[in-house]
């Protein structure tokens, strides 16, 4: 992953880990050892820090919405601001 920019910390690694091995263990009752790049597409996608995306940005496209508290949205915010996607 670093290859692709993303490098993450001891804790992360071992969380990505952690999830290919037990990926199939419910399903098949195999601890994996490998993963298909399909997978490692997917680890990538899932735990790589979101590129282009910052506070300031989101606050911009929802701050029409009632805030709430430390920077909660209601409940009820945010289901509107989905029925208008």
């Amino acid at each position: 992953m670093s290859a692709l920019g993303f490098y993450p910390s001891a804790t992360q690694a071992a969380a990505m880990v952690s999830e290919v091995q037990y990926s199939a263990y419910t399903s098949l009752g195999i601890v994996k050892e490998q993963c298909t790049l399909a997978e490692f597409v997917q680890l990538y996608a899932n735990h790589r820090p979101v590129f282009g995306l910052d506070k300031v940005l989101v606050h911009s496209h929802v701050g029409g919405y009632v805030w709430e508290g430390k920077g909660g949205a209601a409940c009820g915010a945010l289901l509107r601001l989905r029925e208008d996607v």
